[in-house]
């Protein structure tokens, strides 16, 4: 764990906190609506997936479990479509 350094702003000691880089990442759909979720009902789990770096890993993590679910229920739906066309 690295150290955390001060900066002195008036009276006051403020630690110098820095977002760690993340890898740029295409998000879609799914991921963007879990991203807005975050910031709007748990800024809390947003704040920490944001400073520990891990957001765009967990908004893409969202995207692809959401595209194979929409894949499965489509293949699902496609089915019983041509169940009744038969």
């Amino acid at each position: 764990m690295a150290a955390i350094t001060y900066s002195r702003q008036g009276d006051y000691l403020l630690p110098n906190l820095i977002i760690p880089e993340e890898e740029e990442v295409h998000l879609g759909k799914y991921a963007y609506l879990r991203n807005q979720y975050l910031m709007k009902n748990r800024y809390g789990m947003y704040l920490n997936l944001l400073t520990a770096g891990t957001l765009n890993q967990h908004l893409l993590q969202t995207e692809e479990e959401a595209q194979m679910r929409m894949e499965t229920e489509w293949k699902h739906l496609s089915s019983r479509w041509q169940r009744k066309r038969e």
